[in-house]
C-alpha cells in the first residue's frame, strides 16, 4: 500500500517532474518573500529607534 508516499524521482514523467519543480519554486519564493518582509520590518524598527 503506497498511499501517502511519493514516487521516486526516476519514476516521474516529465509533466510530474515539472509540477514538482513548480511547487518547490513556489515554496522557495514564499520563503524569500517572507524573509524580505522581515528584513524590511527590521530596518524600519532600527530607523525608528535611531531617532
Amino acid at each position: 500500500d503506497n498511499r501517502g508516499r511519493k514516487k521516486p524521482a526516476e519514476e516521474l514523467d516529465e509533466h510530474e517532474r515539472l509540477k514538482l519543480r513548480i511547487k518547490e519554486l513556489e515554496a522557495r519564493n514564499e520563503y524569500l518573500e517572507m524573509e524580505n518582509d522581515f528584513a524590511k520590518k527590521l530596518a524600519e524598527i532600527k530607523r525608528r529607534n535611531t531617532r
